[in-house]
């Protein structure tokens, strides 16, 4: 069985392999089977043997160097028991020579299984000088020992676009369980690779660290997902998705849905995505992790818990303990991220660096001897409890939306039309040093888009400029019509637009749609009251959102329909092109519900509105509406001008 990752991380790589060391062998595995029986196949065991010692094993040809194992997309079930020995005669793949394993196909093609040991043991006897390259592999269902459930490595290890999954280890008394699907006490390095469900387990007296990888090395991971692991035990739990004691930097990567928790008095559960001595996270998601303690035990760090560590345009929203984030002695400096649920100092002498960044949920002391804040002036703290000072934005709401799809690989947080973070950062240029915003945001985007840049992980487009901007196609005289709507019932807010003029032609749909995010604007006489965008996404639930209708003739239209109206309320959008200079095209906007995040009514005439790209593609339309029929504040309802 191997299991998908999320589609956000299964970005296309390159299959192409490194060239092969002079003198070196391809050994083709061509049976399932787990067996050393001298005949014709050439088993995983055989290869892994063959590769090892330079001999051939049955139908496998002798290794020379180091060598590339080729799978082919089956499973590969190691049925072999045995224990207690490092020459893959039984159980686990010892691996003591340098090799590379190919699997086929995305995501972890070839599926290796072990339902009585682990599944792979990197360098054994700690020999140094092994290097192991694992493309398109899924290791799955490792156990039965209380370290590395799935993969234990003492070498280099290298994984691309390979998992690990539903792995475990346990144990009891002092002997911690360590690692549910690597133990790494070398080298690891992860790329568009997975680590999920798998679990570290020990009973009341025993404590469990690294439900998803233990590392006590170098642990590098990349585009890389760490979800729906655990960390479970009586007396200590660290690191629901990842315990290191090492050093662990991770890259455009996702840690979502961990969880650790304890069971006995004293106990201490925490980290629940992450416990981390030494931890550099960029453009990252910590999302919806858990730590949770019992029978007098304490929790700390729902998301991460670290002594030392630099966070630079990452998130961290919905994990569940008392806090978000434990520092615990060091340094901890915060640069252009998005943090909620708050900050916890758990050991004196913790120090705070905040620049470009946003804290919601505070900033409190559990040592008992306070903690040191060191902040740039151009951070938002919506407590007021971080200690900054000067500047900053303090006891104010960053009025950030949820968790949404906005381009780039992970689910980000924006700011909503008239937050206090937009434009608000250091004015220094981007990425200059000192406490000037990162060059990118968190999705990759550009900072800064307006004057300055935003506070935060998330650099906010100008899809709605302060004004309305110049070249925009008008309405047809009386041709456009408005109703907005803003109920005391957030559910029954409501945006209706149509614009007829043009023309636009049919020609404008046949390059591929969408083009880009799309924003409706709507300005009175005091500048923007309103933006809502339709966003560039594929799929609203389980079907397309954009859509061509009439191919051919009559012209196409473009159909935007989502009913779950996410991120921003929009259900509807319907372009119809003219077919010629005297024939109108035609738009039709539809939104509802608290997604809108309407603004309060009561507008001051003229009211102009303004549908635009925010980059490339078909024209900007407006019409202006100067003699509403209906202007209170509950609703707006026009005719253009």
């Amino acid at each position: 069985m191997r299991l998908s990752l999320p589609l956000n991380a299964l970005l296309v790589v390159s299959t192409t392999l490194m060239p092969l060391a002079v003198g070196a062998t391809t050994i083709t595995v061509n049976s399932p089977h787990d067996g050393l029986e001298a005949d014709s196949y050439c088993t995983l065991r055989k290869a892994i043997i063959a590769s090892n010692t330079d001999t051939a094993q049955g139908g496998c040809p002798a290794g020379n160097g180091t060598d590339t194992i080729v799978l082919t997309a089956i499973e590969y079930p190691l049925t072999l028991t045995g224990a207690d020995e490092d020459a893959a005669a039984t159980g686990d793949l010892d691996i003591t020579d340098s090799v590379d394993i190919v699997g086929q196909g995305p995501g972890g093609g070839s599926d290796i299984d072990a339902f009585y040991d682990r599944v792979l043991d990197i360098d054994p006897n700690h020999i140094g000088g092994i290097t192991v390259t694992l493309t398109h592999i899924s290791i799955i269902d490792g156990g039965g020992v209380a370290q590395g459930g799935g993969i234990r490595n003492a070498g280099t290890l290298i994984m691309q676009d390979s998992s690990v999954e539903l792995s475990s280890v346990t144990s009891s008394g002092s002997v911690p369980a360590e690692g549910g699907a690597i133990y790494n006490s070398g080298t690891l390095q992860m790329i568009h690779s997975g680590v999920q469900f798998n679990g570290a387990g020990s009973d009341a007296a025993g404590q469990a660290l690294g439900g998803g990888i233990a590392n006590s090395g170098t642990l590098i991971l990349t585009n890389t997902v760490v979800d729906r692991n655990g960390a479970h035990a009586g007396s200590g739990a660290a690191g629901g998705g990842v315990a290191s004691t090492g050093t662990l930097t991770m890259t455009d990567s996702e840690i979502a849905q961990n969880s650790v928790s304890t069971t006995e008095a004293a106990a201490l559960a925490s980290g629940g995505g992450i416990d981390a001595q030494t931890l550099t996270l960029t453009r990252t998601l910590v999302y919806n992790n858990r730590a949770s303690a019992t029978g007098g035990g304490d929790a700390a760090g729902a998301g991460l818990r670290v002594t030392d560590g630099t966070l630079v345009n990452s998130t961290l929203t919905g994990n569940t303990a008392p806090v978000s984030l434990a520092a615990s002695g060091g340094t901890v400096t915060f640069s252009n991220d998005s943090i909620d649920g708050g900050i916890v100092t758990l050991v004196a002498g913790t120090t705070l660096v905040f620049q470009n960044t946003i804290v919601e949920g505070g900033c409190a002391d559990l040592s008992g001897s306070g903690f040191m804040t060191v902040a740039d002036d151009y951070n938002l703290d919506a407590a007021d409890t971080c200690q900054m000072s000067g500047s900053d934005l303090r006891g104010i709401d960053p009025m950030l939306q949820g968790l949404e799809p906005h381009g780039g690989a992970r689910l980000t947080r924006a700011p909503l039309i008239g937050s206090p973070v937009i434009d608000a950062g250091n004015p220094a240029i981007p990425g200059s040093g000192g406490g000037a915003c990162e060059t990118p945001d968190q999705r990759g985007e550009t900072r800064p888009q307006g004057p300055r840049c935003d506070i935060g992980a998330f650099e906010a487009p100008v899809a709605c400029p302060p004004a309305p901007r110049s070249g925009c196609a008008a309405a047809s005289t009386g041709r456009s019509r408005v109703k907005l709507v803003d109920d005391t019932t957030d559910t029954k807010d409501q945006v209706r637009w149509t614009w007829s003029g043009g023309p636009f032609f049919a020609s404008d749909f046949q390059t591929g749609f969408p083009y880009t995010n799309l924003a409706f604007c709507v300005y009175d006489g005091t500048g923007l009251r309103l933006r809502v965008e339709v966003p560039e996404i594929e799929t609203c639930g389980t079907t397309s959102c954009w859509q061509l209708a009439h191919v051919g003739t009559p012209p196409p239209r473009l159909f935007y329909r989502n009913p779950l109206l996410t991120p921003n309320g929009v259900s509807v959008v319907k372009f119809t092109p003219g077919t010629g200079p005297d024939v109108r095209g035609k738009i039709t906007l539809k939104g509802a519900g608290p997604n809108l995040h309407m603004m309060a009514l009561g507008l001051t005439s003229p009211v102009v509105i303004q549908f635009a790209p925010e980059e490339g593609g078909i024209q900007c339309q407006e019409a202006t509406f100067s003699a509403p029929t209906e202007n209170d504040s509950r609703t707006f309802k026009a005719k253009s001008d």
